[in-house]
């Protein structure tokens, strides 16, 4: 019984010594790994003054960073896309009047709308891109 005893004492130490060590690991880990919230939102105070919003897409590897200038003439969008990995912009743009939002895990999509609409026009005359994030490239 004694031998019991002693035995479960002596594994609930083993594993209470390994949890211990597993989490200071993991909070060294966290120490080390840069606050990419905080940069981005310090970086996007300096560019829009403040007046921003960020957004992560699905796999939480890139920021959309958009502004909407509101005028009593114009409703321009300032934007850029930030990637974690290499710390850098990878595109910057301005739409005079338009829509960006993410469109997928690595597709944006900005769209240009017209900046006078005509009456009983049946069409909407829609311009913009797709761009990639992983490619780098508009689509």
């Amino acid at each position: 019984m004694k031998a019991i005893v002693l035995y479960l004492f002596l594994m609930s130490f083993f594993i209470n010594s390994c949890a211990a060590s597993d989490c200071a690991k993991s909070n060294q880990a966290k120490k080390t790994e840069p606050n990419y919230h905080s940069m981005v939102t310090k970086l996007a105070e300096e560019k829009y003054a403040g007046f921003f919003t960020l957004q992560e897409n699905e796999t939480k590897e890139f920021y959309l960073v958009t502004s909407r200038s509101k005028s009593a003439t114009e409703t321009a969008i300032k934007f850029f896309i930030y990637e974690k990995e290499s710390e850098l912009i990878i595109l910057e743009d301005f739409i005079p009047l338009g829509d960006v939002k993410w469109n997928g895990k690595f597709t944006v999509n900005v769209q240009k709308f017209p900046g006078t609409v005509k009456l009983n026009e049946t069409g909407t005359d829609r311009s913009g891109y797709v761009f990639n994030v992983k490619t780098k490239q508009k689509i």
